[in-house]
């Protein structure tokens, strides 16, 4: 069994005498078997994958920072947040985090709770993806949905990194006759060399280029994303917040020069949440990087889009 270590969730306390002045760090529990079906952060503070792939060293340090910009957020939500700790896989080899990850995730799931994961690396998404094939049907189809500005479909003949991630995934589906969609917005051209766009011909990937994402095209975008919902049984949401530009999201392990505007990217997780409705099982935020943010405006962004996320 992996060892979780269970983090500590202090912060402000309002002046306001009411019962409703209450913020995320009073209301978030550990995890617990038999609790009320609710929303479980699980931390995976490892970037081995980020370092394989010649990014900036330090998203292991992302899950703690950002459980620290969640904890002074006021509390709107209906239903209950609990935490399932980190799991203890730095000095692991990457393919037994991952795996480790995917049990954590579908015992998760086998207690009906929604499971949001907090990077780390986006090697993570691996990992998230075995949990949720070990979870569902064989003739369940899955629907990939990556908020990035990489396809991340690089071979992963070195053992796999945090650009191999989705092409493990494909190829997990593929060798088990999973039936398997995967959509991919924000890609910039200029960061997936012509080798990557022909694979993800190959695999029928599905796209947007971040140039395409901008209001005066939300309907086109939109429409898209029904599509894709309404072509498969089960959604996987995972966002690497290097898909923001990087005046928005200095803190990342690889940040973009173009990227997407926040508003448009909380835009379509909601998109995907109001369409998606029982079909969206699982969500990841990636690629925080503490040692390069400044004032806390990464982990704010990702604390924003986790209390989206978040049923």
């Amino acid at each position: 069994m992996t060892n979780l270590s269970s983090p500590l969730w202090l912060g402000k306390q309002d002046r306001e005498d009411s019962p409703l002045a209450i913020r995320w760090h009073n209301k978030v529990t550990r995890l617990e078997h038999g609790a009320q079906q609710g929303t479980c952060l699980v931390g995976f503070p490892c970037d081995l994958g980020v370092r394989k792939s010649k990014g900036r060293h330090g998203a292991a340090k992302g899950p703690e920072a950002i459980r620290r910009a969640l904890a002074n957020l006021a509390w709107h939500l209906d239903k209950p947040v609990y935490d399932a700790g980190n799991l203890d896989c730095e000095w692991f080899e990457l393919s037994k985090a991952q795996a480790d990850l995917g049990n954590m995730v579908a015992d998760i799931l086998e207690q009906t709770h929604f499971p949001i994961i907090l990077g780390g690396g986006q090697e993570l998404a691996f990992g998230c993806y075995q949990g949720l094939d070990k979870k569902l049907s064989s003739t369940a189809k899955i629907g990939v949905i990556n908020f990035d500005t990489h396809f991340d479909i690089r071979s992963d003949h070195d053992g796999g990194s945090s650009g191999s991630q989705f092409y493990q995934i494909m190829k997990h589906a593929q060798d088990k006759g999973r039936e398997l969609q995967y959509l991919c917005l924000g890609v910039s051209k200029i960061s997936n060399s012509q080798a990557l766009f022909q694979r993800a011909k190959e695999f029928q990937v599905k796209y947007k280029f971040d140039t395409e994402l901008h209001w005066h095209n939300i309907d086109v975008v939109k429409a898209g994303i029904r599509s894709f919902i309404n072509e498969v049984d089960a959604i996987y949401i995972s966002i690497d917040l290097a898909v923001l530009p990087a005046y928005i999201a200095p803190g990342v392990s690889a940040p973009a020069a173009y990227g997407m505007p926040l508003e448009l990217l909380e835009h379509l997780i909601l998109t995907v949440k109001k369409h998606g409705q029982d079909k969206l099982k699982l969500a990841d935020i990636s690629e925080y990087n503490p040692n390069f943010d400044q004032d806390n405006r990464t982990a704010n962004v990702a604390a924003r889009l986790i209390s989206q996320l978040a049923l």
